[in-house]
Protein backbone atom coordinates (compact mmCIF):
# COMPACT_ATOMS: atom_id res chain seq x y z
CA UNK A 1 0.00 0.00 0.00
CA UNK A 2 1.11 3.35 -0.98
CA UNK A 3 0.14 6.67 -0.17
CA UNK A 4 1.87 10.59 -0.99
CA UNK A 5 3.36 12.41 1.94
CA UNK A 6 3.57 16.49 1.78
CA UNK A 7 7.35 17.24 2.50
CA UNK A 8 6.75 20.89 4.09
CA UNK A 9 10.77 21.17 4.19
CA UNK A 10 11.79 20.36 0.67
CA UNK A 11 8.35 21.37 -0.90
CA UNK A 12 8.53 17.91 -2.37
CA UNK A 13 6.37 15.19 -2.39
CA UNK A 14 7.42 11.86 -1.31
CA UNK A 15 5.66 8.64 -1.97
CA UNK A 16 5.39 6.16 1.04
CA UNK A 17 4.98 2.24 1.44
CA UNK A 18 2.64 1.94 4.22
CA UNK A 19 3.48 -1.14 6.62
CA UNK A 20 0.36 -3.40 7.24
CA UNK A 21 0.11 -2.27 11.54
CA UNK A 22 0.06 1.82 9.56
CA UNK A 23 -2.99 0.97 7.44
CA UNK A 24 -4.65 -0.81 9.94
CA UNK A 25 -3.73 2.15 12.36
CA UNK A 26 -4.67 4.86 9.63
CA UNK A 27 -8.35 2.79 9.01
CA UNK A 28 -8.90 2.68 12.99
CA UNK A 29 -8.52 6.86 12.68
CA UNK A 30 -11.49 6.71 9.89
CA UNK A 31 -8.92 7.55 7.26
CA UNK A 32 -9.63 5.87 3.87
CA UNK A 33 -6.00 5.03 2.89
CA UNK A 34 -5.61 5.67 -0.89
CA UNK A 35 -4.79 2.41 -2.92
CA UNK A 36 -2.53 2.61 -6.04
CA UNK A 37 -2.51 0.26 -7.98
CA UNK A 38 -0.15 0.78 -10.78
CA UNK A 39 3.44 2.67 -9.70
CA UNK A 40 6.34 2.59 -11.59
CA UNK A 41 9.20 1.91 -9.47
CA UNK A 42 11.65 4.54 -11.51
CA UNK A 43 9.16 7.04 -11.66
CA UNK A 44 8.72 9.68 -8.61
CA UNK A 45 5.00 10.29 -7.30
CA UNK A 46 4.50 13.49 -9.40
CA UNK A 47 6.24 12.21 -12.85
CA UNK A 48 3.46 11.92 -15.25
CA UNK A 49 2.45 9.97 -18.23
CA UNK A 50 0.15 12.44 -19.30
CA UNK A 51 -0.39 15.19 -21.74
CA UNK A 52 -2.16 18.63 -21.83
CA UNK A 53 -4.22 17.08 -24.08
CA UNK A 54 -5.43 14.15 -21.61
CA UNK A 55 -5.19 16.30 -18.86
CA UNK A 56 -8.54 18.46 -20.89
CA UNK A 57 -10.12 15.30 -21.69
CA UNK A 58 -9.97 14.39 -17.87
CA UNK A 59 -11.49 17.72 -17.04
CA UNK A 60 -13.93 17.66 -19.74
CA UNK A 61 -15.17 14.10 -18.45
CA UNK A 62 -15.42 15.15 -14.76
CA UNK A 63 -16.86 18.86 -15.48
CA UNK A 64 -20.56 18.08 -14.28
CA UNK A 65 -19.25 16.10 -10.94
CA UNK A 66 -16.83 19.22 -10.25
CA UNK A 67 -19.56 21.98 -10.52
CA UNK A 68 -21.74 19.59 -8.40
CA UNK A 69 -18.75 19.00 -6.16
CA UNK A 70 -18.78 23.41 -6.14
CA UNK A 71 -22.28 23.39 -5.24
CA UNK A 72 -21.90 21.02 -2.37
CA UNK A 73 -19.14 22.94 -1.23
CA UNK A 74 -20.84 26.19 -1.08
CA UNK A 75 -23.98 24.68 0.70
CA UNK A 76 -26.47 24.93 -2.34
CA UNK A 77 -29.10 22.64 -1.64
CA UNK A 78 -29.07 21.09 -5.04
CA UNK A 79 -29.45 17.26 -6.30
CA UNK A 80 -26.57 15.87 -8.66
CA UNK A 81 -30.33 15.95 -10.83
CA UNK A 82 -30.77 19.12 -10.36
CA UNK A 83 -27.48 20.63 -10.98
CA UNK A 84 -27.34 19.08 -14.48
CA UNK A 85 -30.94 19.69 -15.32
CA UNK A 86 -29.25 23.49 -14.55
CA UNK A 87 -26.28 23.77 -16.37
CA UNK A 88 -27.90 22.03 -19.42
CA UNK A 89 -30.96 24.51 -19.76
CA UNK A 90 -33.57 21.13 -19.43
CA UNK A 91 -35.82 22.30 -16.89
CA UNK A 92 -37.14 24.71 -14.09
CA UNK A 93 -35.70 23.93 -10.73
CA UNK A 94 -38.36 25.01 -8.27
CA UNK A 95 -36.78 24.83 -4.76
CA UNK A 96 -33.90 26.97 -5.25
CA UNK A 97 -33.71 30.57 -5.25
CA UNK A 98 -33.02 32.26 -8.75
CA UNK A 99 -29.69 33.83 -7.70
CA UNK A 100 -28.21 29.91 -6.43
CA UNK A 101 -29.95 29.09 -9.88
CA UNK A 102 -27.63 31.94 -11.02
CA UNK A 103 -24.76 30.82 -8.69
CA UNK A 104 -24.68 27.20 -10.40
CA UNK A 105 -24.82 28.33 -14.23
CA UNK A 106 -21.91 31.14 -13.13
CA UNK A 107 -19.92 28.13 -11.75
CA UNK A 108 -20.37 25.89 -14.80
CA UNK A 109 -19.19 29.10 -16.92
CA UNK A 110 -16.05 29.14 -15.19
CA UNK A 111 -15.26 25.46 -15.55
CA UNK A 112 -15.94 26.16 -19.50
CA UNK A 113 -13.29 29.08 -19.05
CA UNK A 114 -10.65 26.93 -17.22
CA UNK A 115 -11.63 24.18 -20.01
CA UNK A 116 -10.77 26.11 -23.02
CA UNK A 117 -7.50 24.83 -24.55
CA UNK A 118 -7.04 28.76 -26.41
CA UNK A 119 -6.47 30.03 -22.72
CA UNK A 120 -3.65 28.13 -22.26
CA UNK A 121 -1.43 29.56 -25.46
CA UNK A 122 -0.14 32.11 -22.75
CA UNK A 123 2.11 29.72 -20.38
CA UNK A 124 2.76 32.82 -17.80
CA UNK A 125 2.43 31.67 -14.34
CA UNK A 126 -1.11 32.41 -12.62
CA UNK A 127 -1.06 36.00 -11.44
CA UNK A 128 -3.73 38.19 -9.22
CA UNK A 129 -5.18 39.56 -12.47
CA UNK A 130 -5.96 36.07 -13.73
CA UNK A 131 -7.31 35.63 -10.04
CA UNK A 132 -9.78 38.54 -10.31
CA UNK A 133 -10.70 37.41 -13.84
CA UNK A 134 -11.90 33.88 -12.57
CA UNK A 135 -13.99 35.86 -9.33
CA UNK A 136 -15.40 38.13 -12.24
CA UNK A 137 -16.70 34.99 -13.81
CA UNK A 138 -17.57 33.18 -10.00
CA UNK A 139 -19.06 36.67 -9.27
CA UNK A 140 -21.04 37.68 -12.02
CA UNK A 141 -24.28 36.20 -10.29
CA UNK A 142 -23.65 36.45 -6.54
CA UNK A 143 -26.64 37.69 -4.80
CA UNK A 144 -23.88 38.60 -2.38
CA UNK A 145 -21.84 40.77 -4.26
CA UNK A 146 -22.57 44.14 -5.90
CA UNK A 147 -21.22 45.32 -8.89
CA UNK A 148 -18.44 46.62 -7.06
CA UNK A 149 -17.05 43.93 -5.65
CA UNK A 150 -16.70 41.42 -8.84
CA UNK A 151 -13.51 40.40 -9.84
CA UNK A 152 -12.20 43.35 -6.96
CA UNK A 153 -10.48 42.99 -3.85
CA UNK A 154 -12.33 43.61 -0.78
CA UNK A 155 -12.65 47.00 1.14
CA UNK A 156 -14.03 45.80 4.36
CA UNK A 157 -13.76 43.46 6.77
CA UNK A 158 -14.95 40.12 6.80
CA UNK A 159 -16.40 37.31 9.21
CA UNK A 160 -15.79 33.62 8.55
CA UNK A 161 -18.24 31.29 10.00
CA UNK A 162 -15.79 28.89 12.26
CA UNK A 163 -13.03 30.90 13.14
CA UNK A 164 -12.12 32.82 16.17
CA UNK A 165 -9.97 35.04 17.28
CA UNK A 166 -8.99 35.31 13.87
CA UNK A 167 -8.06 38.48 12.05
CA UNK A 168 -7.79 38.72 8.10
CA UNK A 169 -7.57 42.09 7.84
CA UNK A 170 -8.02 44.06 4.32
CA UNK A 171 -6.48 43.07 1.21
CA UNK A 172 -3.43 44.83 0.23
CA UNK A 173 -2.96 44.30 -3.68
CA UNK A 174 0.74 44.87 -3.78
CA UNK A 175 1.31 42.32 -1.16
CA UNK A 176 -0.91 39.78 -2.68
CA UNK A 177 1.38 40.06 -5.90
CA UNK A 178 4.27 39.44 -3.85
CA UNK A 179 2.73 36.32 -2.08
CA UNK A 180 1.34 35.19 -5.37
CA UNK A 181 5.04 35.34 -7.19
CA UNK A 182 6.23 33.68 -4.14
CA UNK A 183 4.08 30.56 -4.67
CA UNK A 184 4.57 30.54 -8.44
CA UNK A 185 8.55 29.96 -7.57
CA UNK A 186 7.72 26.47 -5.87
CA UNK A 187 9.02 23.95 -8.11
CA UNK A 188 6.87 21.04 -8.03
CA UNK A 189 3.95 21.95 -10.05
CA UNK A 190 1.47 20.20 -7.52
CA UNK A 191 2.19 21.92 -4.55
CA UNK A 192 2.40 24.90 -6.28
CA UNK A 193 -1.55 24.54 -7.22
CA UNK A 194 -2.30 23.29 -4.48
CA UNK A 195 -0.80 26.35 -2.36
CA UNK A 196 -2.41 28.71 -4.81
CA UNK A 197 -5.69 27.08 -3.30
CA UNK A 198 -5.03 27.21 0.28
CA UNK A 199 -3.18 30.59 0.17
CA UNK A 200 -6.95 32.15 -1.98
CA UNK A 201 -8.90 30.48 0.96
CA UNK A 202 -6.90 32.00 3.67
CA UNK A 203 -6.64 35.53 2.30
CA UNK A 204 -10.10 35.82 2.19
CA UNK A 205 -9.45 38.25 -0.95
CA UNK A 206 -12.67 38.97 -2.10
CA UNK A 207 -16.34 39.30 0.02
CA UNK A 208 -17.18 35.93 -1.35
CA UNK A 209 -17.01 33.50 -3.64
CA UNK A 210 -13.07 32.81 -2.43
CA UNK A 211 -13.41 29.10 -1.85
CA UNK A 212 -14.93 28.47 -5.81
CA UNK A 213 -11.64 31.04 -7.10
CA UNK A 214 -9.11 29.22 -5.36
CA UNK A 215 -10.50 25.66 -6.85
CA UNK A 216 -10.52 27.47 -10.19
CA UNK A 217 -7.48 28.81 -10.28
CA UNK A 218 -5.51 25.43 -8.51
CA UNK A 219 -7.36 23.56 -10.86
CA UNK A 220 -5.74 26.09 -14.21
CA UNK A 221 -2.73 25.62 -12.98
CA UNK A 222 -3.04 21.79 -12.37
CA UNK A 223 -4.21 21.73 -15.99
CA UNK A 224 -1.18 23.95 -17.56
CA UNK A 225 1.23 21.46 -16.30
CA UNK A 226 -0.86 18.44 -17.35
CA UNK A 227 -0.83 17.05 -13.96
CA UNK A 228 -4.73 16.39 -12.84
CA UNK A 229 -7.38 17.85 -11.23
CA UNK A 230 -8.19 19.21 -7.77
CA UNK A 231 -11.63 17.66 -6.48
CA UNK A 232 -13.33 17.59 -3.43
CA UNK A 233 -15.95 14.96 -3.43
CA UNK A 234 -19.22 15.67 -1.21
CA UNK A 235 -18.91 13.42 1.38
CA UNK A 236 -15.24 14.88 2.13
CA UNK A 237 -16.60 18.69 2.76
CA UNK A 238 -17.05 18.25 6.03
CA UNK A 239 -13.84 17.04 7.35
CA UNK A 240 -12.29 19.48 4.39
CA UNK A 241 -13.64 22.08 6.27
CA UNK A 242 -12.58 21.20 9.42
CA UNK A 243 -9.20 21.15 8.20
CA UNK A 244 -9.39 24.64 6.21
CA UNK A 245 -10.67 26.18 9.38
CA UNK A 246 -7.20 24.81 11.29
CA UNK A 247 -5.40 26.02 8.17
CA UNK A 248 -6.94 30.14 8.36
CA UNK A 249 -6.15 29.73 12.64
CA UNK A 250 -3.02 28.45 12.80
CA UNK A 251 -1.16 28.82 8.74
CA UNK A 252 0.36 25.27 9.38
CA UNK A 253 -0.52 23.25 6.15
CA UNK A 254 0.78 20.06 6.29
CA UNK A 255 -2.37 18.00 7.54
CA UNK A 256 -4.64 19.97 4.45
CA UNK A 257 -1.61 19.39 2.13
CA UNK A 258 -1.61 15.41 2.90
CA UNK A 259 -6.02 15.17 2.80
CA UNK A 260 -5.83 17.25 -0.46
CA UNK A 261 -3.49 14.76 -1.89
CA UNK A 262 -4.54 11.67 -0.79
CA UNK A 263 -8.54 12.63 -1.03
CA UNK A 264 -9.00 15.36 -3.36
CA UNK A 265 -6.59 14.76 -5.98
CA UNK A 266 -7.40 13.46 -9.59
CA UNK A 267 -4.33 12.40 -11.59
CA UNK A 268 -2.91 10.43 -13.94
CA UNK A 269 0.17 7.54 -13.48
CA UNK A 270 1.27 4.82 -15.46
CA UNK A 271 -2.01 5.59 -17.93
CA UNK A 272 -4.62 5.23 -15.21
CA UNK A 273 -6.26 7.66 -13.08
CA UNK A 274 -6.80 7.55 -9.59
CA UNK A 275 -9.20 9.08 -6.93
Amino acid sequence: MNRLFYDSTNQKIQLKSLTSLEIIAEQQNNETVQEFLKLIDDKDATSFDFTLADNFLLGDRMQDDNIYRGVVLEGIPATYAQTLEIINNLANVTNLRPSQINEIISLKRAWDYVLEPSNYENEQPIHLDFIKKIHSIIGANMASLNIEQIGKLRTTPIHVGGVKNHDFGIPIEEEIVVEVEKINETADPVIRAFKLFLYICRMQMFRDGNKRTANLCANYALIQNACGLLTIKEDLVHDFKVLLINWYVTGQDLEIMNFLLNKCYVYNLAGETFL
